[in-house]
């Protein structure tokens, strides 16, 4: 009867008797667990940042898309002004501006400026997200009283806007502060001038 005995010591075989029984070292098990354990110290680590860099991307489109629409809409919102011979009542109160505005709102001509862009602004891409943050609404035109009609005086009509997006990053919001009763967001200010084509005298 043969006998064999090996020890297992890597990349060593100790055996004593004519057949040598081969064993396997225990060396690439170990290196195998080492790298499962070193990938899952990289995920962890990586995954995160992989996380706040596609977050930051998609705010910055929504941003991006969100700018455009508020854009459009003050000169478009000017621009019925400017047609209509009128900027509107002055609004001293920015809370809750476009309540209720939808994209088949009628315009209140006392408004129109108002109206025009409330009803604009719902209607594209974005502006949904932005209507409830608008914290400056100064409509100025014409006489700068009552509704403000255009006069050969006072031609223009001027409208600034200021408003904050709302982050979907964690921790922006906070990052970048609060204005008034409005809590983090990106910050927004947008101005647009028009010339009436409709005046009346004086």
């Amino acid at each position: 009867v043969d006998r064999c005995f090996c020890y297992s010591l890597p990349a060593v075989l100790v055996c004593l008797g004519d057949r040598p029984v081969a064993r396997r070292s225990a060396e690439p098990r170990m290196t195998r667990r080492r790298t499962r354990a070193a990938t899952m110290l990289e995920f962890v680590f990586v995954f995160p940042i992989l996380m706040v860099i596609t977050t930051l991307t998609l705010d910055v489109g929504r941003l991006y898309m969100a700018v455009n629409s508020v854009q459009y809409a003050t000169s478009y919102a000017v621009r019925q002004g400017a047609v209509y011979g009128q900027a509107g009542q002055k609004v001293d109160n920015a809370t809750g501006l476009c309540s209720g505005m939808t994209p088949s709102s009628a315009v209140d001509n006392d408004y129109r400026v108002r109206d025009a862009f409330c009803i604009k602004l719902a209607d594209l891409p974005g502006g949904a997200v932005v209507l409830p943050y608008v914290s400056t609404f100064s409509v100025v035109g014409g006489d700068g009283t009552g509704k403000q009609q255009c006069s050969k005086a006072n031609p223009f009509i001027k409208l600034q806007i200021k408003t904050r997006v709302p982050s979907i990053a964690p921790g922006i919001d906070a990052l970048l502060g609060s204005e008034g009763s409005i809590t983090g967001g990106w910050p927004v200010s947008m101005t647009a001038i028009a010339k009436c084509e409709v005046v009346v005298a004086g």
